[in-house]
């Protein structure tokens, strides 16, 4: 199976328009917060969020990163970290 058509069935499990444009590392979403990198088979998901620092709240990037594994003729996308930025 081809690689962008397992990063738009995994879009649109998690309820998001498969809508992506090719790029020079692999596929991305017109908004930009999914990524398909396909040399690493990851996909790579960002989005901000607000961290509190002690006195007030500072704007962080949350990165969540999911392996594409293939196994016995099965692909499964396996959630492999989340850090923030």
């Amino acid at each position: 199976m081809e690689m962008n058509k397992i990063f738009a069935f995994f879009l649109k499990k998690k309820g998001i328009n498969p809508m992506m444009k090719r790029t020079a590392y692999g596929f991305r979403t017109y908004d930009g917060k999914w990524k398909l990198f396909i040399k690493s088979m990851s996909i790579m998901h960002t989005k901000r969020t607000k961290v509190y620092n002690g006195c007030d709240y500072d704007n962080a990037i949350e990165e969540s990163k999911y392996q594409i594994v293939q196994r016995e003729g099965a692909i499964d996308l396996v959630f492999t970290y989340t850090r923030i930025i």
